[in-house]
């Protein structure tokens, strides 16, 4: 006998297949709004995915009898008022955790009209999922919107489209936001986020406001943070960072690296990222210290990509006495494949496995056929241990180059050197 198959996987969203009261209804004046699904979801996302607009200060309850729950508002309802509950697309069920297709809205009124007011739109990014849209009634100059909780709120499902029913008319500022925190207030440095070209205005005979499309981001404010450092010789310490530098604007004046007496004992030379790490940066230097000695090691104005500078970042670490004997060598160029490269200036990246005297290392590489003919080309630092090669006229089709490294008199801050040039067809 054989054990019985599992069945095909579950891949259907939950749904709200019932309602009670009845959706868009007019003068409801109980407190409690009965929704039921199409299978069992899960609870904790249910009542996380509760969206009341405009707000409730007290908030409301979730009771629960199989796959009906019950919302319970907490306060007496404003009078003549739209409201409406929004169940957001981060409820999944219980069966395969699959989210809901798209948010449900539930309208109600407590007067005798509902408004009217819609806006729809679409979120274009990989995950739409986990954003939200914001909308804020204008009037007020000094409302710091994005400081507060949104007058209405709805969540993009996986297509990344929208819908805000039953708002008023009014002019409203609208926003795309990725909120992490989930407490619906919009968190610099953590939150991206999509802004509107314009406000939005809503009259009576003009409720529909259609394709309000987003593209979010992340604005960064905060400077890079050191995180630690090692002496991986005694000619290299190798720094980590909390995100991704702009290793060209640092500065070797901006480094002090002290014994324990405060006395600068290492030299810095040369800055590199190391096998292209972007969140980390390697300092060639020149000096001398005892095995296990503590450092000091203290930097200034360290840029990160969006254009934050540090002030002084520290770290402290034990020092070492372990020789650097390796020569430079070359250890990627891109693009990789020489014999397939467009002929129209083709631009190389070359990147060495330490750093050197960027003033040498611009003279030490050049581009020749493979007659030993030079060709034109401008060479330019990234970092002293990455440099760019722009070739400067239209090479022949199916012609055959190289990139050359004439390593003589190439030193790296250990001194170390060798007298060959390095080829890569």
């Amino acid at each position: 006998m054989q054990p019985p198959g599992g069945g095909e996987v579950d891949i259907t969203p939950p749904a709200v297949s019932e309602v009670d009261p009845p959706n868009r209804m007019t003068n409801l004046s109980g407190n409690e709004i009965e929704l039921t699904f199409s299978e069992y979801v899960d609870k904790r996302t249910f009542k996380d995915a509760i969206f009341i607009s405009p707000a409730l200060e007290k908030g409301f309850d979730v009771s629960w009898s199989g796959k009906t729950a019950t919302i319970t508002l907490k306060e007496e309802l404003k009078q003549d008022v739209t409201y409406n509950l929004t169940i957001g697309t981060s409820v999944v069920d219980l069966n395969n955790s699959n989210n809901m297709a798209e948010a449900y809205s539930y309208i109600f009124s407590t007067g005798d009209r509902i408004d009217q007011g819609v806006i729809t739109g679409k979120i274009y990014d990989k995950d739409p999922n986990k954003l939200y849209i914001f909308a804020y009634l204008t009037g007020d100059d000094d409302d710091s919107l994005l400081k507060r909780k949104p007058d209405f709120v709805t969540q993009t499902g996986p297509s990344g489209e929208f819908i805000l029913s039953g708002l008023p008319k009014g002019e409203f500022r609208v926003f795309a936001v990725g909120n992490s925190f989930g407490d619906l207030i919009y968190n610099l440095n953590s939150d991206r986020i999509g802004i509107y070209n314009r406000d939005v205005t809503l009259g009576v005979n003009d409720t529909l406001k259609e394709k309000m499309n987003f593209r979010v981001t992340k604005f960064d404010t905060i400077p890079p943070v050191l995180q630690k450092g090692v002496m991986t010789d005694e000619n290299h310490i190798v720094l980590s960072f909390n995100e991704d530098l702009d290793v060209g604007t640092l500065k070797q004046s901006g480094i002090s690296i002290a014994d324990s007496n405060g006395n600068s004992v290492f030299e810095p030379m040369y800055l590199y990222q190391p096998g292209g790490k972007s969140s980390e940066l390697a300092v060639a230097v020149k000096g001398s210290a005892r095995q296990g000695d503590p450092l000091r090691f203290s930097i200034s104005g360290v840029q990160d990509k969006a254009g934050n500078t540090s002030g002084t970042l520290t770290t402290e670490f034990p020092a070492t006495d372990k020789k650097d004997t390796v020569p430079v060598a070359i250890t990627g160029i891109d693009p990789s494949d020489m014999n397939n490269i467009r002929g129209n200036s083709p631009l190389f990246k070359v990147r060495f496995d330490d750093a050197v005297d960027p003033e040498l290392a611009v003279k030490a590489l050049t581009v020749t056929d493979t007659s030993g003919r030079s060709i034109p080309v401008r060479v330019a630092r990234i970092d002293d241990a990455f440099y760019s090669l722009q070739v400067d006229k239209t090479l022949p089709s199916g012609s055959e180059n190289q990139i050359n490294l004439q390593t003589a008199g190439l030193e790296d801050a250990a001194g170390n050197s060798r007298d060959t040039t390095i080829v890569n067809r």
